[in-house]
Parts: C-alpha cells; sequence; structure tokens
C-alpha cells in the first residue's frame, strides 16, 4: 500500500468509513422526507377530491334555482350535461377513486335515492371518492325548512347511500346536521372551501 501511494502521490479518495456515513445519513433523510412527500400528495388528492365536491354542489344549485329540483348526475346520466370538467363516476356509489357522483332523492334520515339514475329531486347527495382513499359527503336538503347543508368524511371509500345519515343542524354550524353512522364521521373539510 506504501508503494502505491508512492507512486502516485497526488490520488486521494474516501475511505469505506466515509461511503458508509454519507450513505446512513442519506438514508436518515430519506426516512424523513418520504413520509412527508407521502403526506402532502394525501393532502393534496383530499383537497382536490374537496374542491370538485364543492364544485358538483354549487353546479347543482344553479340547476335547482333555474328548474326547481337537483339532477341526478354521474358518468351515465346528467355529468356532462352539468359539468364535464369534473371526474364524474358511475351513478350511485363511487367505487374508482378520484371520481365523484351526485344523487338525487327525497329523504336524509338515512339518505335514500329513489329517483334512480337520471332522476329529479329535492334533496342531493355528492360524495367525492379521494383517490388517497377517502370519501367526501355533502349533503343539501331544499325539502327541509329551512333547508339544510351538511358535509362529512370517511376512511376506506365511499359507504352505500342508506349509511348516510342526516339530522337536524347543531347551532352555529352549517354542516354540523351530519350525523356519524359506522365510519363516517362529521369533519370540518368542508369549511375550507
Amino acid at each position: 500500500m506504501s508503494r502505491a501511494r508512492q507512486a502516485c502521490p497526488d490520488v486521494e479518495g474516501f475511505t469505506l468509513v466515509e461511503i458508509m456515513v454519507v450513505v446512513v445519513v442519506m438514508g436518515i433523510l430519506l426516512a424523513i422526507a418520504i413520509p412527508s412527500f407521502l403526506a402532502t400528495k394525501g393532502n393534496a388528492y383530499d383537497a382536490s377530491a374537496g374542491s370538485n365536491a364543492t364544485n358538483v354542489l354549487t353546479t347543482e344549485k344553479a340547476y335547482f334555482v333555474n328548474n326547481g329540483e337537483f339532477i341526478d348526475a354521474g358518468s351515465a346520466h346528467n355529468g356532462a350535461k352539468l359539468d364535464n370538467q369534473l371526474p364524474w363516476g358511475a351513478n350511485g356509489v363511487p367505487t374508482v377513486t378520484g371520481t365523484v357522483t351526485a344523487q338525487v332523492g327525497t329523504a336524509t334520515a338515512p339518505f335514500a335515492e329513489t329517483t334512480g339514475p337520471g332522476g329529479s329531486g329535492s334533496v342531493l347527495l355528492v360524495e367525492d371518492y379521494s383517490t388517497s382513499g377517502r370519501c367526501f359527503y355533502i349533503e343539501d336538503d331544499e325539502a327541509a325548512n329551512p333547508s339544510t347543508l351538511g358535509y362529512a368524511e370517511s376512511s376506506g371509500g365511499c359507504v352505500p347511500d342508506s349509511k348516510v345519515t342526516f339530522g337536524a343542524p347543531a347551532s352555529g354550524s352549517a354542516g354540523a346536521n351530519i350525523v356519524p353512522s359506522g365510519t363516517i364521521t362529521a369533519g370540518d373539510w368542508y369549511k375550507g372551501f
């Protein structure tokens, strides 16, 4: 080894210990950065889903003002008619992540879709299935006096309509009228939109 150093005195390099220290430091930094990145990515998916659900509500409200009723909307019925820029899912409970549907019914406790695909009515249930796996709900009951607006969320996908239950609004909180049922929890996500 000393001969090699004498033959090439200007050659320098890293020792194995120095390289291992660099690898360990990079591993620690990655262990910190990856979960943060994944959390940020999930939050972005949820924000997109919440925005889409709010856009559906706005579009449906405009339709209600003009026609006196909400309209059932999804990829098979009326979705493109209401807003062709939204990622409509098949009518009914969304089963594909990143999609939104608008179901119409006549009851809110629990929600009952009595009009069928493409029908109309005065009670609206918007469900948006985020790519992160969470589902966001908005309920608007224009038949109630006064009308009620509620929102909730669940993890692990969207639940069947019959498990989405709404009650009387709590004082001072538009949207606190959603009664948790099963994995659904009343959430504050809607207040950010």
